[in-house]
């Protein structure tokens, strides 16, 4: 939580964003179903907000397979394509 401050401090919407998304990931193999969802919402927000679909494409990824593992519905029906 400490580094999602520090990247908010200093307007690292990027990495914040990629942090939320893994700490999302963490909380949901911890077995913390709703906060991971929240989490990965408010990750994935932000980096859908500046446009960063390489990042959002990478993290969701990671999330399908981190919920398929957990035998959860995804936080996402689908990985975002990348635009140009």
């Amino acid at each position: 939580r400490e580094a999602f401050a520090i990247h908010r401090e200093l307007g690292n919407r990027r990495s914040e964003g990629t942090h939320l998304c893994a700490y999302a990931m963490l909380l949901l193999i911890q077995g913390q179903l709703e906060p991971a969802r929240q989490t990965w919402q408010e990750g994935a927000s932000i980096l859908r907000e500046i446009g960063d679909t390489v990042a959002h494409r990478l993290r969701a990824a990671e999330m399908l397979k981190t919920c398929a593992s957990a035998g959860v519905a995804p936080f996402e029906e689908s990985v975002p394509e990348i635009r140009n």
